[in-house]
């Protein structure tokens, strides 16, 4: 993914970069830590879940805006 990126400039290089690591991506890492945080067989991770959440959701968002912005300027 990365190679393939390198070869990318511009619009084509945005479009690409979201569709790898944008909202999507991170809707999924939040899922993850939240079962972990709930679910979590062991302790200590399940508390380290816990605390990344809200830096998680916090990123969610802001791919979310970037997201937005690289869909507008189509």
């Amino acid at each position: 993914d990365v190679e393939a990126l390198k070869r990318k400039k511009g619009r084509e290089f945005d479009v690409a970069y979201i569709a790898l690591v944008g909202p999507e991506a991170h809707e999924k890492a939040v899922a993850l830590f939240q079962t972990e945080s709930e679910k979590g067989q062991d302790p200590d991770l399940r508390e380290f879940a816990r605390q990344a959440l809200p830096t998680l959701r916090h990123h969610l968002s802001e791919a979310r805006e970037v997201s937005a912005k690289v869909e507008m300027g189509k």
